[in-house]
């Protein structure tokens, strides 16, 4: 019987990578441990947005229903809502023609035409 073994010293550390990469594990999306591991790679990463959180654990991780999973979860992230929140824009209100335009010092008053104010018990 004729065998023979065939080595190869040149290959790269790429090609297994690469076949690494082929072979992720598949999780369901429904599961709270698979919940809790996008949370921990969320907060691991930085709070990362959905694309790059997505492309980190699919190193490793297949999720059936990824993007649903993670956008639905990062959605409950309070900290994500804080910096991504918009700005409640106020618009400013007309300031009476009194208050802003040029006059002498004692050119504008007010008076208080109520007289002063007593209460019941006589104060």
């Amino acid at each position: 019987m004729n065998q023979s073994l065939q080595v190869f010293c040149d290959a790269s550390k790429s090609s297994y990578a690469r076949q690494d990469f082929r072979l992720p594990i598949i999780l369901p999306s429904n599961h709270p441990v698979v919940k809790a591991l996008i949370i921990y790679k969320h907060i691991q990463l930085g709070h990362a947005g959905i694309q790059m959180l997505m492309y980190n654990l699919r190193e490793s991780y297949w999720i059936l229903k990824g993007r649903k999973t993670i956008k639905g979860l990062i959605k409950t992230c309070i900290i994500c809502k804080r910096f991504n929140a918009k700005l409640i824009s106020v618009s400013e209100g007309l300031s009476p023609q009194d208050r802003v335009r040029d006059a002498a010092v004692i050119e504008i008053i007010g008076l208080d035409l109520a007289g002063p104010l007593i209460l019941k018990n006589g104060e």
